[in-house]
């Protein structure tokens, strides 16, 4: 384990700032671990879980069960909190599958996301990762519903295994990886893992969750000629910026260390 990133971790947990922090990152390409801290312990989700809704729902279309043309209803009456831009715009959307996965990924849409839990169902998208070994990541249902205390949940393993099979296109077609590659990176939400790297050359894809005492980060973060994925889940803090500074720190810590392993240097002054 990275002695810097030992040290934030001690240093927010010394002060009581978050009660737990869980981190996993891995080399794309080989698969190598860079970092683990509670990586397999179970976390609430929140809104990280809407990688496994795009997940299936591409799965979907590679089987010829769904295109992303196909028309969706909208009901008005359905909407939940967090449907801020789905509110605001209902009335002016084409609404179908393509639609609702970029409301979903890119602003996190909720009601986007429940017409598509309804389109795939829960169980698929469940049983596609257990199909991936994902076996902490699990969709319990809708958001903002009343699921009877059980939350939607998954693990920092799970997540980064997540983010990067749809990166290099495990269990997916290749133009469907691309689809939702280039949706994803349209991100709304870039202020935790991708605000803390270094500069313009860094490129990354990342889907964002939280919740009132926990927030979480997946990415994967890429230059040239390397990738590394990241699960960063920090939770029960009482200061939502010591928490989302937490992650950032992680982040930027993995970033480094990541760089040191391969004898690397910074471009942030090369202009391509």
């Amino acid at each position: 384990m990275d002695s810097t990133l030992e040290n934030i971790v001690a240093h927010y947990l010394g002060l009581s700032a978050v009660s737990r922090i869980g981190v996993y990152a891995e080399d794309v390409g080989s698969g190598e671990k860079l970092f683990e801290l509670n990586s397999q312990q179970v976390f609430r989700s929140a809104s990280t879980i809407k990688l496994a809704i795009a997940y299936e729902v591409m799965r979907r279309v590679d089987a010829g069960l769904l295109r992303l043309e196909d028309d969706v209803k909208i009901e008005r009456s359905r909407f939940v909190g967090g449907s801020g831009l789905m509110r605001l715009m209902a009335g002016n959307l084409k609404p179908n599958v393509e639609c609702m996965l970029q409301l979903m990924l890119t602003v996190s849409d909720n009601s986007a996301s429940n017409i598509l839990v309804d389109l795939v169902g829960k169980s698929s998208v469940n049983n596609s990762m257990r199909e991936l070994g994902l076996k902490g990541t699990i969709l319990a249902g809708k958001f903002m519903y009343a699921r009877k205390k059980r939350f939607n949940s998954t693990t920092p393993a799970d997540m980064v295994r997540l983010i990067s099979a749809i990166y290099v296109g495990r269990g997916l077609s290749a133009k469907s990886a691309r689809r939702l590659i280039r949706i994803l990176s349209f991100q709304q939400h870039t202020g935790l893992i991708p605000s803390s790297l270094p500069g313009w050359w860094v490129k990354t894809i990342n889907k964002p969750g939280a919740l009132s005492d926990l927030r979480a980060d997946v990415a994967v973060v890429w230059d040239e000629d390397w990738a590394y994925s990241a699960a960063i889940f920090v939770e029960g803090f009482k200061d939502a910026y010591m928490g989302e500074r937490c992650v950032r720190e992680i982040s930027r810590g993995v970033f480094d260390a990541f760089l040191a392993e391969r004898g690397g240097a910074e471009r942030g002054s090369r202009r391509g």
